[in-house]
């Protein structure tokens, strides 16, 4: 009744046609479990210990009578055997040495006679083994487990004589399989569907421990081989099980060969793996294999085929190598040979898993550096509004106690969409206020800040907006860092990763791996390859997770080291100092910082460890450069290329079938008739009245509280089953231990340790194995722990009367809760569980149950909210599940016509599987219309679409607005990255400058002299109106040459050190000369009247004296004053970031065009950085000749001369981002 109420609030509550599909099979499932004829179970009180010894005394005697038989039979018979047997030659005969006959890879033929009787002295001795556990459950009083021995009775469902091994199995493990598991098992052989299959059989019912190596040793017959997929967590588990099982009397090797990218494979080593697989084959071994192996395989495969990159399909192809005719022989023979057996198929199966293979050259992200500071500074402001969403929204938000500390980030977490929504706007009213550095609208009008706010912070805008904004902005400096904005807030990035990543739980740092933040499998356990697949997401959780681990001694030693080199390291530490009251006045000084003193260092890291400034300064100059980088393609596996149709079936189970929606097309779920009832029988057990138990977490509780309310609880729990990841503070260990020293009637505690292996820790602190430990045997003294990540797939036989506690957390499902409560086999029958939730949690739970705080929660309440969250788990998926879909069918055509002689299908190849790795801004956030779902053409995926009610997907939503699991197998480049090494130019002193020094004239065409911008032409830097440039402002040839070969110049452009200008004529020139040529030409210089060399610096830093009058070192001395003009584009050429003057700034504004203070209030039409359009000019910007802004060309220009360090502070920083300076900068 409760079930059915269940089911039928959920279908009248259900928001969409997908809730109420849903509701319909749960209820089907309901239906079958109705129908069935619950049978009494029989009374153990009639089998007295005396009847149970008289039946085993009976089961032993035949036993002993049988084996006495056989031995009887193989005793020796002549004079000669008696000798052999006298002699101690003759086979001692063993039940081992009997049963390994029976084995179908001993090799031996048994005749008819010998196979029966061998078959019935299994049979007497499976029986007898069962007699002996009855009798220590009964002496036990563990009658659930008595009835279970009791009601299984003979070896049915299966023909002994067919399948010996399974005899063997059982009697090596000492179990015997039910009936219902040996159906699943011939069901797993052989579907009814004739289709790659998926069945359910509910969580406890021997799915790994029986039917797994039962169907694995029949499968393996020598003409094919047979892989066991299993996932990462359970591998360890798995492989023990296998060599425990069909490695006995069976007799079957248990292959494991890992298979990666980091491998480095030639034809020799393809060929050893291919030897390996044949040889699995050919002894009836079995192969434990985890999905990624699989995958990695056949990346490898496809990848060794592909061309190089520079190949078309006109030219003809280069010779194929032995690596690439090895693999794809390898890949083939795998695809004909190859019959999978999945466990946890719905899991393995899942959409979040894909393989991705880099292929190409990394390169920056585009927008670098701005794509990370300008996230950064969002931070920024996150953290000064920090303080107003805990005020105003207290119970929608977890904001640390931190807030009130200057320069440390607070830990945040967003529990409502309606707090990231209010946060968005205030973040960008912020920002059209000019908060941030690196962009400023201080020229724009109101209405284009209006737009530009809602552009930002709005995700379906209007088109009368998107023009306006792309009109003031597109192509400009400041258009990228836009479209990083709108990413972050109208697209949802900070809010995501604010509201749905949990530090620690989904997302932390793995410093052994990679310096960026990486998905994690479960609390605390980074997984070993995956990467976040979104660029920005990437970038905003590499910066939360460093805020909240802080920097390690060495990290801050090396913030301290790089700061040395800057230009103005003081200017970056009084940044790092700003605001911060603990720093002590001899510190307050960069003058006063020394690394080599030991007692230093260590205030240091108290000082600076968590201080948000220094922390950015190391992502942005250690981090980001390095790790965030993209490639230029990618090949790809999923869950799809895992189930692909093969010349063998690929067929799997699990305990939950919520995946069914998602499963690929080529495999169908398929739940046998007795198994329907599965979902509803689960669920009937939660809704048990011993279950109906519920508490709410309190705000901010620490762990050591929840203990203790643990050991208050009554009944006892003795389980915590950490299915929410609610224990967050310690790790397993740590945990397993502080609830054993507050537990005091527990002598153990078992836990999962890191390397997914159940251990146990006694109380005086040692830790072992739990299979090696006397507590496997005694789990009546222990308590048991385990993590959200084996909260699935872990068995541990725990006593019939234990309690376990559930923590529930946000995004919990009902396929995790049901795996996580299973744990617990006897639920229902022994067994109960009691559910913690904190307040996020708790508040969903009301707000699906539609009850206020005062109301009670009810376990019902529990799994309705869990069946939302799994509903809105799979449409969210869908698109994803989509895309995956059309990929994969794409890549399958293609690699089924490949030829590796035909250049079609090697381009064909190479169109299908090679895809872009990275997206560009505009792809990604650029206003568009929602695209339809044009890959949904496919029949299959057209129904899926359908019974999903998928109607429409943007192509953010496929991969990008939530975290891949994807495994990024990645080649990095070395850590330090510096220009290719070239040769240096010859140094050239042209006739033409040695006759300059002389004559102070330049001839007219002198190859020895070009203007200055000219010498840019071999960089990446473009002046599209370079002759509106001062004809005489000049460089020499040999300034201008640096490398001896035409190469990329941006890494050798040379720094402005020494002007010579003329005092002859009314138009004064200014010649940049080398080093080289000035040391040559230094002595004529002093004899010369002609010209003047003067000692050049550009002004990097505000305390620099300035040199852009030519007054310092003259010779001659006493030169001519030269024009403003002329010094101004030279301080642009040379990289100068402050003015020595604000005339100078003024000459500057009115050379490039700019808006300036000199204006006024003037009503101008101003572009978004400060350009002002020929017909827009007033008078006193007519003598610009200008008509397009050239501070995007300077912009690149000065990032060249700064080789990646910033300047957003400084006068030029501020004016090439359209900010107008005052006198009083």
């Amino acid at each position: 009744t409760r079930l059915q109420k269940l089911v039928n609030d959920f279908r009248d509550r259900g928001s969409n046609n997908f809730h109420r599909k849903y509701a319909d099979n749960l209820d089907r499932s309901r239906s079958i479990l109705c129908q069935e004829t619950p049978t009494a179970p029989p009374d153990p009180t009639a089998y007295a210990m005396e009847v149970l010894f008289e039946h085993h005394s009976q089961l032993s005697a035949k036993f002993h009578e049988s084996i006495t038989a056989v031995e009887g039979a193989l005793s020796p018979t002549s004079h000669t055997e008696n000798a052999l047997k006298n002699a101690g030659l003759w086979p001692r005969v063993t039940p081992n040495f009997i049963f390994s006959h029976m084995a179908s890879v001993s090799g031996r033929r048994l005749c008819n006679a010998w196979r029966m009787a061998l078959v019935r002295l299994s049979q007497i001795l499976l029986q007898l083994q069962r007699s002996r556990r009855m009798l220590v459950f009964a002496a036990k009083n563990n009658w659930v487990e008595f009835i279970k021995e009791l009601e299984n009775g003979e070896c049915e469902g299966f023909h002994p004589e067919l399948y010996p091994d399974w005899l063997l199995i059982q009697i090596e493990s000492q179990f015997l399989a039910r009936p219902v598991q040996m159906k699943v098992a011939l069901e797993m052989m052989s579907p009814s569907t004739g289709r790659n299959t998926s069945l359910q059989l509910n969580m406890g019912e021997g799915k790994s421990y029986v039917i797994v190596p039962l169907v694995a040793a029949a499968l393996s017959d020598s003409r094919k081989l047979v892989r066991v997929i299993v996932l990462k967590s359970l591998s360890a588990q798995m492989f023990q099980l296998l060599v425990e099982r069909p490695s006995g009397l069976a007799q079957r090797r248990i292959f494991y060969v890992p298979f990666s990218r980091s491998l480095s494979v030639d034809s020799s080593k393809v060929q050893m793996y291919r030897d390996l697989m044949q040889e699995c084959m050919d002894t009836r071994g079995i192969l434990l294999v985890q999905p990624d192996h699989i995958m990695s395989f056949e990346l490898m495969a496809v990848d060794s085929q592909l061309p190089p990159r520079t190949w078309t399909v006109d030219r003809p192809l280069s010779p194929r190598t032995e690596v690439a005719d090895a693999m794809l022989q390898a890949q083939l023979w795998l695809d004909s040979h190859t019959r999978d057996i999945l466990d946890e198929s719905d899991e393995i199966l899942h959409v979040r898993y894909q393989l991705v293979y880099t292929v190409g050259l990394q390169r920056s992200l585009q927008g670098h550096p701005e794509r990370w500071t300008t996230t950064q500074q969002v931070l920024t402001l996150v953290a000064k509004h920090a303080a107003q969403v805990k005020r105003k929204f207290p119970s929608d938000s977890e904001i640390s106690e931190s807030i009130h500390d200057h320069g440390i980030f607070p830990f945040i977490r967003i529990l409502h969409p309606a707090v990231g929504a209010e946060l968005v706007q205030w973040i960008a009213q912020d920002v059209t206020s000019g908060a941030l550095e690196n962009l400023s609208f201080d020229q724009a009008s109101l209405k284009v800040k209006q737009a530009v706010r809602q552009f930002i912070a709005t995700e379906k805008i209007s088109n009368d907006c998107i023009r306006l904004v792309e009109g003031h902005y597109k192509g400009s400096t400041v258009w990228h860092s836009l479209l990083v904005l709108r990413g972050l807030l109208a697209c949802g990035t900070l809010v995501y990763a604010l509201k749905e990543r949990r530090f620690r739980v989904d997302y932390g740092l793995s410093p052994k791996r990679t310096m960026l933040a990486v998905p994690f499998r479960a609390k605390d356990m980074p997984s070993l390859r995956a990467e976040f697949g979104h660029p920005d997401v990437a970038v905003t959780l590499t910066c939360l997770s460093y805020y909240y681990t802080g920097l390690t001694q060495v990290q801050l030693l090396l913030c301290f080291e790089l700061l040395l080199k800057q230009d103005n390291p003081t200017f970056e530490y009084e940044s790092w100092v700003l605001g911060l009251h603990s720093v002590p006045g001899s510190l307050r000084h960069f003058s006063g910082i020394n690394t080599e003193s030991a007692e230093q260092v260590v205030v240091l890291q108290h000082l600076f460890a968590f201080n948000k400034a220094v922390i950015d300064f190391y992502l942005s100059r250690v981090v980001f450069p390095k790790e965030a980088k993209a490639f230029t393609d990618r090949l790809t596996c999923s869950g799809w290329d895992l189930a692909q149709e093969k010349t063998h079936l690929t067929t799997g189970f699990s305990g939950t079938n919520d995946n069914r929606y998602l499963l690929p097309s080529s495999i169908v779920q398929h739940d046998l008739d007795y198994q329907r009832s599965t979902n509803a029988r689960v669920l009937s057990f939660l809704l048990r009245p011993e279950n109906n138990c519920y508490r709410l977490l309190p705000p901010g509780q620490k762990v050591q509280g929840f203990i203790s309310a643990l050991i208050a609880e009554k009944p006892e729990v003795r389980v915590l089953l950490d299915v929410g990841a609610q224990m967050l503070e310690l790790k397993n260990q740590e945990l397993a231990e502080a609830w054993l020293r507050a537990k005091r009637d527990a002598e153990a505690a078992v836990f999962v340790n890191d390397d997914d292996e159940l251990a146990v820790v006694s109380r005086d602190g040692t830790v072992k194995p739990l299979v090696s430990s006397p507590f496997s045997q005694q789990l009546d003294q222990c308590i048991v722990y385990l993590d959200d990540a084996h909260t699935r797939g872990t068995d541990v036989k725990l006593p019939s009367s234990f309690r376990a506690a559930v923590t529930l957390g946000p995004k919990v499902t009902k396929d995790r809760l049901t795996q996580g409560c299973m744990r617990m086999r006897k639920l229902g029958n022994g067994h109960s569980v009691v559910f913690f939730a904190p307040i996020e949690v708790d508040r969903s739970i009301r707000l699906a149950a539609k009850k206020v705080d005062a109301d009670g929660i009810d376990v019902a309440d529990i799994l309705h909210w869990a069946m939302l969250e799994t509903c809105a788990d799979i449409q969210m998926r869908a698109s994803h599940w989509i895309q995956q879909g059309s990929d994969y069918k794409m890549r399958h055509s293609a690699w089924a016509q490949f030829s590796p002689t035909l250049p079609t299908s090697i381009s064909i190849l190479k169109t299908a599987w090679l895809q872009p790795d990275e997206r560009t801004l505009e792809e990604m956030y650029a206003p568009r219309h929602s695209p339809q779902l044009t890959n949904a053409c496919d029949p299959d995926i057209q129904r899926k679409c359908e019974e999903l009610g998928v109607l429409s997907a943007s192509e953010r939503s496929l991969d990008e607005e939530q975290e891949r699991e994807v495994i990024h197998e990645v080649e990095r480049e070395p850590q330090v990255q510096r220009p290719p090494r070239v040769q240096a130019a010859t140094h050239v002193l042209h006739a033409d400058v040695r006759r300059f020094i002389w004559a102070g004239q330049i001839p007219v065409g002198s190859p020895g002299f070009i203007q200055a911008l000219s010498s840019l032409v071999n960089t990446t830097v473009t002046f599209p109106e370079c002759d509106q440039w001062a004809k005489n402002l000049l460089v020499t040839q040999d300034f201008a040459r640096t490398v001896s070969s035409v190469h990329q110049a941006d890494e050798y452009l040379r720094p402005v050190s020494w002007v010579v200008s003329n005092n002859i004529g009314h138009s004064p020139v200014l010649v940049i000369m080398s080093p080289d040529e000035v040391n040559t030409l230094l002595p004529a210089m002093r004899r010369s009247n002609a010209v003047h060399l003067s000692i050049y610096t550009p002004r990097t830093t505000k305390t620099m004296q300035t040199c852009d009058d030519l007054q310092l070192y003259s010779v001659p001395s006493t030169p001519q004053l030269t024009s403003l003009e002329l010094i101004c584009q030279l301080n642009l050429f040379a990289g100068q970031l402050y003015f020595s003057n604000y005339e100078m700034y003024l000459r500057t504004c009115i050379f490039l065009g700019l808006n300036g203070p000199d204006l006024g209030d003037e009503d101008l039409v101003v572009d978004s950085d400060g350009f002002i359009r020929e017909e827009n000019r007033p008078a006193a910007r007519t003598s610009c000749s200008f008509k397009r802004s050239q501070l995007l060309p300077l912009k690149e220009l000065f990032g060249l001369r700064r080789k990646g360090m910033r300047y957003l502070p400084t006068h030029l920083g501020k004016m090439l981002n359209g900010r107008i300076l005052t006198e009083e900068d």
